[in-house]
């Protein structure tokens, strides 16, 4: 029926606005985000193909197209012919995100979770799937066309190969499916990999120096990262025909620093942002250039203790004068047991970056991926004595 291609162009397109929703937002991408966004990208225009293809055949009931040129006449079979496209953008978006898992068991050096390699298996086998149901759709649809086989045998052909191709690619979306659910979070990851862990604890030779400093950093990273949040409302903008378009825009920027006490705490704060537009052009781009807004808001900000219910540290919350369409924010926080630790700031060297928007949550950024015009902007160095020391008591 049309309710299943239906639901499955609704799911990835969803999924395909968000991993483009963040890439508009990233000044640039890295390689795994790439991937990550090219294979969404393809799994909604598979599709979309889908959805067509079960319109032309079911509600239009064609079964081949015609195409007459002088004494020649080539015939595509309507079934082989959309399976060969859905079969080559799908095995497309396989390709791309086993690329994307690839550079993620990279990345995890010694601490791989087993069900990201599980789910890397499983795209693996997709690709080989899909491959071949572009091979056999594409494959009789040229038979097709150069009159080596007619329609009914096309069609019969695709659907007898078609069958044990379903129902290897059903199977292998379970596991990927139940892989993606068991899937650690980083502090499980963590704690399960770390020196102590139990599958560790077999191994009595000597931890290198170098590998516990790295798991100590990544533990700080875990417990002591900056969390930050937006508040954001929607904003009536004038349109490019007279009309009014509305807009979600960002008038609160908050930043939570677990751990932090004035005597000891040490931020430094990079912040750049693109306002809210004059005007709204229909068919153009409305980004305005980044500025630097660092100083701006550190006047109208206010330091507070985090809630208890909610945490232990410092809060540096305020508005902007103008409303943001997108922010852009490094932050290099140090705390006592950042020293303990011997290591420069909470991220290592250049700290965390975040890109904040109205729409979508917080993006933290990874060391990989470039930012050209956040690396521009003014650092304001934060200290107890300065900024962050809150005037009521804890």
């Amino acid at each position: 029926g049309g309710l299943l291609p239906l639901a499955a162009l609704l799911v990835n397109a969803l999924n395909a606005e968000s991993y483009l929703a963040q890439a508009h937002a990233l000044e640039r991408m890295d390689t795994q985000r790439r991937a990550e966004s090219i294979s969404a990208t393809l799994y909604a225009g598979a599709a979309l193909v889908a959805v067509v293809q079960n319109w032309v055949i079911v509600g239009r009931g064609v079964q081949e197209f015609t195409l007459t040129k002088g004494q020649f006449s080539f015939v595509a079979p309507t079934l082989t012919l959309f399976g060969g496209f859905v079969g080559g953008l799908s095995f497309g978006a396989a390709s791309h995100e086993y690329k994307s898992l690839e550079l993620q068991l990279q990345n995890a050096q010694n601490s791989i979770d087993p069900w990201l390699e599980i789910r890397r298996l499983a795209v693996a086998g997709q690709i080989g799937a899909y491959g071949a149901q572009a091979a056999l759709g594409l494959g009789l649809t040229g038979m097709r066309l150069f009159n080596r086989i007619d329609t009914p045998t096309a069609i019969r052909r695709f659907r007898l190969g078609m069958g044990p191709i379903n129902l290897l690619l059903l199977a292998l979306g379970g596991v990927y499916l139940f892989a993606w659910w068991r899937q650690s979070t980083p502090l499980q990851q963590y704690l399960a990999n770390c020196c102590w862990s139990k599958a560790r604890a077999g191994n009595t030779d000597p931890i290198p120096a170098e590998q516990q400093q790295r798991e100590f950093d990544q533990l700080l990273i875990l417990l002591y990262q900056p969390r930050v949040s937006v508040d954001s409302k929607s904003q009536r903008v004038p349109g490019s025909l007279g009309d009014t378009v509305s807009l979600e825009a960002i008038q609160r920027l908050t930043i939570d620093l677990p751990g932090a006490e004035p005597s000891s705490v040490e931020l430094d704060l990079g912040l750049i942002g693109s306002p809210v537009p004059d005007h709204f052009r229909m068919l153009r781009s409305n980004d305005l250039p980044s500025l630097d807004i660092g100083d701006l808001w550190l006047e109208r900000s206010q330091c507070t203790w985090i809630p208890s219910d909610q945490g232990q540290g410092l809060r540096l919350s305020g508005t902007f004068r103008q409303a943001q369409v997108r922010l852009s924010l490094r932050l290099r926080y140090r705390n006592p047991l950042v020293d303990l630790a011997g290591i420069t700031t909470i991220g290592g060297r250049q700290g965390v970056a975040y890109v904040l928007t109205a729409e979508i949550a917080p993006i933290v950024l990874r060391p990989s991926e470039p930012t050209p015009e956040l690396d521009r902007a003014q650092t304001y160095r934060l200290t107890g004595e300065n900024h962050l020391h809150p005037k009521e008591s804890r």
